[in-house]
């Protein structure tokens, strides 16, 4: 295949798809052309859906956003491939949702669909891709979940069957760093 009917295949898809499909071509490509660390996996594909699924198997890629957008499409068990520092299976859910709280607050992440049992999974910032999980807040000081005690800030993301508590780092002026030891450009709150 080339980046002509990666593009082709993508508008012959069906409506109902076709909202996907353009969004994993746009995070596929920049420029008129595939990205080149994508380029490889393109030329050796035979279809549009070979192209992603070759995409998603490959661990090297795992962090390109066009590999979380086909993850979220396809749901399973993406974290695994992943390092957690916690991972929970099959917790079973408080009314469709599990509870935040500490001694002043309470909330309630709601789970999407209709399975009473969800994975939680803590990881440290930048450790997963979070293009493949929906972000629900951020919470920030002590609190407890599921009997496990929390202290500092999280981001909390959702998806089927999921929940990801993602722990904040920050440098030593109080910047948040972004998993690799430098500091994010967009945020520098704590």
């Amino acid at each position: 295949m080339n980046y002509q009917d990666l593009k082709d295949q993508t508008y012959a898809k069906p409506e109902a798809q076709l909202d996907d499909y353009k969004k994993l071509f746009s995070l596929a490509c920049v420029g008129g052309q595939v990205k080149d660390r994508l380029k490889a996996h393109l030329e050796a594909a035979e279809n549009i859906d070979q192209f992603y699924a070759t995409v998603y198997a490959d661990d090297a890629c795992r962090f390109e956003n066009v590999w979380g957008y086909y993850a979220k499409m396809q749901g399973g068990d993406w974290p695994k491939r992943f390092e957690c520092e916690v991972a929970r299976y099959g917790v079973r859910l408080q009314l469709k949702g599990i509870a935040v709280e500490n001694e002043t607050i309470q909330f309630f992440i709601p789970m999407l669909g209709r399975n009473r049992r969800a994975d939680v999974y803590v990881f440290r910032d930048g450790e997963f891709n979070e293009e493949a999980v929906d972000y629900f807040t951020s919470v920030s000081g002590t609190f407890s979940c599921l009997d496990m005690d929390f202290a500092g800030t999280y981001d909390i993301f959702v998806g089927p069957r999921l929940i990801i508590f993602e722990r904040w780092e920050f440098d030593k002026l109080g910047n948040r760093l972004n998993g690799k030891g430098e500091t994010k450009m967009c945020c520098s709150c704590r």
